[in-house]
């Protein structure tokens, strides 16, 4: 009868194929990174990423044109109601209200101004107006001098509403002359500038008389070459 030859086997050594870590993960294995999750796959996360990019990106484009459509359209807007119905852009090209307002002056103008009011004597205004036979009407501005109803006559320099002498601290130099008189209409107003020895105005036109229909707005701020109210 054969012996037996006994073989000690050491059951805490197994094979180091299947040799599981204490803190339970599997092994690192060619197909996974060391820092990669169970179960997820960068390359197509990425992939996912970039195509849904290339979807939004033209909608991201026609939303921002569409929107500085909109912007552009609001400012053009605003603009043109200011303009039309709020405010008028003047320029000086003439002495004729110096030293009020000079040379290449530029002023805005209140619409609606005189929506709720009477012109009353001092305005500064800016209208529209045929002077002479045989002009065209011209954008003018001019200082109310007389309202509706008054008599006016100027008399070695003298100025003279309704007989009482008509004291004026704004003009460029003492005016010289005698002009007149005249009687204001109902519903006009009889102009003149503060440089009153070169200004053409109501003394000389042949139409003398503005009416109200024909004013556009009151002087109102002086923005350049500096910002001042116009009184």
């Amino acid at each position: 009868m054969d012996e037996f030859e006994w073989i000690d086997i050491d059951l805490n050594e197994t094979d180091g194929d299947n040799d599981i870590q204490s803190g339970g993960q599997p092994p690192e294995g060619p197909d996974r990174k060391p820092d990669e999750e169970p179960g997820k796959k960068g390359k197509k996360g990425k992939k996912g990423k970039d195509l849904k990019d290339d979807l939004t990106t033209p909608l991201k484009l026609v939303r921002f044109v569409f929107s500085v459509a909109v912007m552009c359209a609001a400012v053009f807007l605003a603009t043109l109601i200011l303009s039309k119905f709020v405010l008028f852009n003047a320029y000086i090209p003439s002495a004729s209200m110096c030293h009020t307002l000079e040379v290449e002056d530029r002023l805005f103008g209140l619409r609606m101004a005189y929506l709720f009011s009477e012109p009353e004597r001092g305005d500064i205004v800016i209208f529209e107006h045929t002077c002479y036979e045989g002009d065209e009407e011209e954008t003018l501005i001019k200082r109310i001098i007389g309202l509706p109803g008054d008599e006016i006559y100027i008399e070695d320099g003298t100025l003279y509403i309704n007989d009482e002498v008509y004291e004026e601290n704004y003009l460029a130099e003492d005016m010289v002359g005698s002009y007149g008189p005249y009687t204001v209409p109902e519903g006009c107003y009889f102009m003149m500038g503060d440089n009153r020895n070169i200004s053409d105005d109501s003394r000389l036109w042949d139409y003398p008389y503005v009416e109200k229909d024909e004013i556009i707005a009151r002087a109102w701020l002086k923005y350049k070459p500096s910002f001042k109210l116009i009184k």
